[in-house]
């Protein structure tokens, strides 16, 4: 039964991070910015000579390492299958996601920040461990006492203006993930929770 289980939550997790994955490269597509914590980490690799793939592997996993320590109920299997293969699905995805660049501007954006966000409550619902911005955002929302939604709102402004600050590619596609990601994760979660198996 547990391993059934295990099997069960790790599949939900690789799915959700695969949509994460799948989402990302359509906001690179779309040439108007990535979702904030990428356009952050975008900013660094303008400055440090790694794929943005790989720096958002090592930044996760510098990050979960740093919550295990402070609090580790919020980290899991899933919290690292999400963190480390996050960057590295992206990287193996883009050449077969190639043909989608020759979407609409404003339907590559408006997918990114869907299926981006979608991804986010699919994993979570794995209740495997969260990822690095999951579990700080639950962290902040516990010891505050403020709404999640705002923390993860308030998260992603600072991503993306630190981001432009050290070079980022910047457009709508940043602004309109920072303003509905935190919206949209609370209701796919809402609606994921009614009919997710693994719990």
């Amino acid at each position: 039964m547990y391993t059934q289980q295990f099997i069960k939550k790790t599949l939900v997790v690789v799915l959700g991070t695969m949509l994460m994955s799948i989402g990302l490269n359509l906001f690179i597509f779309s040439g108007q910015g990535v979702d904030p914590l990428s356009t952050f980490l975008d900013g660094v690799v303008q400055h440090i000579p790694l794929e943005l793939g790989t720096m958002i592997s090592i930044f996760n996993t510098i990050v979960l390492v740093t919550v295990f320590f402070v609090d580790r109920r919020h980290i899991g299997v899933g919290s690292f299958i999400n963190g480390i293969f996050t960057g590295v699905f992206s990287n193996m995805l883009m050449t077969p996601m190639a043909p989608l660049q020759s979407l609409p501007t404003v339907v590559l954006v408006l997918l990114g920040v869907v299926i981006f966000s979608l991804g986010i409550a699919v994993y979570m619902s794995a209740m495997f461990g969260l990822g690095s911005m999951e579990s700080t955002m639950l962290i902040f929302t516990s010891r505050t006492g403020i709404d999640a939604t705002i923390v993860r709102t308030v998260m992603d402004v600072a991503f993306i203006i630190v981001g432009i600050l050290l070079g980022a590619t910047f457009g709508y596609g940043s602004i309109l993930s920072a303003v509905f990601n935190g919206k949209l994760i609370g209701i796919f979660s809402g609606w994921i929770t009614k009919f997710s198996p693994a719990k």
